[in-house]
């Protein structure tokens, strides 16, 4: 779900190979232009340049004319070449490296053109994957849900670790008080209020109902899965890729009201977006 392929035989858009063999002649033409200004000897240029090579040829060719630079064999002649002349050879070499590991490889541009351009399909059904009850702060900064709360809210992970015990209060009291506010127009079935608090090595998670802190693990599954959606979720079609969204089943432990506010998300969030629902039919049985 989250990877791509490439195929045999898929052909660049045209307006690709333009662009592509504009780079490969002006690479050639660079070559060509760093022969005649080296040291090499006249009668050595001559021959190169005689040759019509491609830059694929002088990437064949140049390392076996530097297995012997005292008595290289260029098509059939020997050649003497000095020091500055395999300072030439091994330039033209790297300039040929550079140009492999540019986007305009085909290989490396279909790859770049799939990622930008493909949509990446988010699949999300998992009603065990809830919002964390606390993380480590050694781990904050590469867990996904957390990096999804700062596309959907302003909160932000340099600052609840901060060291500075100023700004993570005040960041604290920003991001309960701002984020509450966001989720409770697209979650009117109880009065909620999450709130994040560092203690030690850790930032926990709480959800404030009636002014009790409860841990998210504590609550219905209903809340918990639409806690996690609305983060998750909400946070991909923020990105700049055409996701497409795989939704299994979204009223499973939602009732009427909650599943009521979950199209009220889907409405205002993904207007622009594609969304697939997946739902089981239980059709009864008719007599003809």
């Amino acid at each position: 779900m989250s990877g791509y392929t490439i195929e045999d035989g898929i052909k660049l858009p045209e307006k690709t190979k333009k662009i592509e063999t504009e780079e490969i002649k002006a690479l050639e033409n660079n070559i060509i232009k760093i022969i005649k200004e080296s040291d090499l000897k006249d009668a050595t240029k001559e021959h190169i340049l005689n040759q019509g090579l491609t830059f694929a040829d002088y990437e064949n060719d140049i390392p076996k004319w530097l297995e012997n630079p005292n008595n290289a064999n260029i098509y059939g002649n020997t050649y003497s070449l000095n020091e500055p002349g395999i300072n030439t050879f091994s330039m033209i070499l790297k300039h040929i490296e550079e140009f492999r590991n540019t986007e305009f490889s085909e290989n490396k541009f279909l790859k770049t053109l799939i990622k930008r351009n493909m949509p990446y399909f988010v699949k999300f059904d998992s009603f065990d994957d809830v919002f964390p009850d606390s993380v480590s702060i050694d781990t904050i900064k590469t867990n996904p849900v957390i990096q999804d709360l700062e596309e959907v809210s302003d909160f932000r992970i340099d600052e609840i670790i901060s060291d500075d015990s100023q700004i993570q209060a005040n960041h604290e009291n920003q991001v309960n008080t701002n984020f509450s506010k966001v989720f409770e127009d697209y979650w009117t079935q109880d009065d909620i209020k999450l709130v994040v608090r560092k203690n030690g090595d850790k930032i926990y998670f709480w959800i404030e109902e009636n002014h009790i802190l409860f841990k998210p693990s504590q609550r219905s599954k209903g809340q918990q899965w639409y806690l996690s959606f609305y983060i998750k979720v909400v946070a991909k079609m923020q990105e700049t890729t055409p996701n497409v969204i795989l939704i299994d089943e979204p009223g499973l432990y939602l009732h009427a009201k909650a599943q009521k506010d979950l199209l009220k998300v889907l409405e205002r969030q993904f207007s622009s977006n594609v969304l697939v629902f997946f739902y089981t039919l239980s059709i009864p049985n008719r007599r003809k």
